[in-house]
């Protein structure tokens, strides 16, 4: 053991080798910090050497691949793009701020906790302009009181409202009732979107209309889901565009008598329940296109009734037309719609998941097609029945779809009775016929159709290799090469 001189004199000697160590330790951090100091001052970054304006334009590009992610609209904005451009350095953050594009628009939670406040009212003094705003909100939210909600983030909604032109809002019945409590200035909103849930037995619509976009005259676009048009008091008459989804076909068809000047419609059906009154006959005056899908699901076991929209409706403007048109409905309503309708229509496509699931597999005539005189027909997916029955049709009758130039079918590799390869045979012999027809029935007029469009689904790992003497794909080449705009193949491999 030490005596006590000689721990001492170790003590004392540690002491000196740490002070010194640390003397050495503080030169190094100075040393580091002129060292930075110098290579920041003389290092160079390629991309600030870019005109701002050439920046400004790639984060506005950077924004709109972030918007399309599917986590965008449930993802916090202060943890992506243009928040994240901000957080660089300051010259980005310069440049981010002073391009206003970036800012008008934002996806936000409805969480009332002060973070949505904060970040409307920071994007809403950045974007200058108007603002395209989604609100959504979570289940905690609507288990709140009334009270809270009103109190945290919509009175700044308030502040900013008049400066919305597109509001998608995505809540349940807690929050469109503490909505529905306010007084909004929507005097530019153009575009509204609502996804709501009306399950709720808190909900008010049974008592009152929602009245919050009663004076949003500038309101144009409307896309409704769970919510019937009865329940929303708005411009309706303002309207030319019109989605609704998911329901019946007795609130769709009530919804375009509420907007008498749409030009574009889109309609998702559900059958209508058999204690609603028949549907009368309706004329729509306006409406030029509709995209139309039939309820799909069987409504025998469900206690509803086989309502179609298409059976009760007249347009006598549609120039195009896009139908899905479910498993249950015949030619006959089709043929019945566009006689009494008797439109100047030119587009029409018949659009399906698969063909086990088109509504086309009952269709036993082409009495809708003869004398249509559309110039474009697209078909997807036919039934193999159907395919037959059309393509006969298309051989022997100079009647039927006479002014045709544009022909487009998909087909489903599943089905290997009517795979691509049996598709172009069809079709290469029924314009070939044709052609003979037209020129010794229709005074030697030639077949007016100019653009073919064979396209197959295809499968995962699905490579086509067709024989070298294929008589079908020979018959087209025929035809590519006196003019006509043939594509035969997939999205990712071109055969002809």
């Amino acid at each position: 053991m030490l005596n006590k001189s000689a721990l001492r004199r170790e003590i004392s000697e540690l002491e000196q080798a740490i002070s010194h160590e640390t003397a050495s330790l503080d030169d190094m951090e100075e040393r580091l910090v002129d060292l930075r100091r110098e290579l920041n001052a003389s290092a160079t970054y390629p991309v600030l050497s870019l005109p701002h304006e050439i920046i400004s334009e790639i984060f506005i590009h950077c924004l709109e691949a972030s918007e399309s992610h599917p986590d965008w609209p449930n993802s916090d904005p202060r943890t992506r793009p243009p928040w994240l451009f901000a957080q660089i350095c300051s010259t980005w953050r310069n440049i981010a701020l002073a391009t206003p594009e970036l800012w008008n628009r934002m996806s936000l939670c409805l969480d009332f906790e002060g973070s949505s406040t904060n970040i409307l009212d920071t994007f809403a003094a950045r974007a200058r302009a108007v603002l395209d705003l989604l609100l959504w909100a979570d289940l905690d939210l609507e288990r709140m009181p009334l009270e809270e909600q009103a109190a945290g983030f919509f009175p700044c909604l308030q502040r900013h409202a008049s400066r919305i032109a597109s509001l998608q809002l995505e809540t349940g019945t807690v929050a469109v009732d503490a909505l529905h409590a306010m007084s909004f200035d929507f005097a530019r909103l153009e575009q509204l979107r609502m996804f709501t849930d009306t399950v709720d037995s808190r909900w008010s619509w049974t008592q009152e209309p929602f009245a919050c976009f009663r004076h949003a005259f500038a309101l144009r676009s409307l896309e409704l889901r769970g919510t019937s048009p009865q329940s929303i008091d708005l411009p309706w008459t303002n309207l030319t565009t019109l989605k609704m989804q998911g329901r019946t076909t007795d609130d769709c068809m009530l919804a375009l008598r509420l907007a008498p000047n749409l030009i574009e419609a889109e309609l998702e059906l559900n059958w209508t329940s058999d204690w609603i009154p028949p549907l009368n006959p309706f004329t729509h005056p306006r409406i030029r296109r509709l995209k139309l899908t039939e309820a799909i699901d069987d409504p025998l076991q469900h206690g509803e009734a086989r309502t179609f929209g298409l059976a009760h409706l007249t347009l006598v403007t549609l120039e195009t037309f896009e139908i899905d048109p479910s498993v249950h409905m015949s030619p006959q309503i089709m043929h019945g719609f566009l006689k009494r309708s008797y439109p100047p229509l030119r587009s029409l496509a018949f659009k399906s998941q698969g063909s086990q699931d088109s509504g086309l597999g009952v269709w036993s005539s082409m009495e809708p097609f003869t004398g249509l005189g559309i110039t474009s027909l697209s078909i997807d997916c036919p039934p193999p029945r159907f395919s037959e029955l059309f393509f006969n049709t298309m051989r022997n009758s100079a009647d039927m779809l006479p002014l045709l130039e544009s022909l487009s079918v998909t087909c489903d590799e599943k089905h290997t009775s009517f795979g691509l390869y049996s598709l172009t045979g069809r079709v290469a012999d029924a314009i070939h016929a044709r052609q003979r027809l037209r020129a010794t029935v229709v005074n030697g007029a030639p077949c007016p159709l100019r653009s073919l469009k064979l396209l197959s689904l295809g499968l995962p790992g699905m490579v086509f290799d067709p024989p070298a003497n294929l008589a079908s794909l020979g018959r087209l080449e025929a035809l590519k090469a006196a003019g006509m705009e043939v594509y035969v193949g997939t999205t990712t491999q071109c055969i002809l």
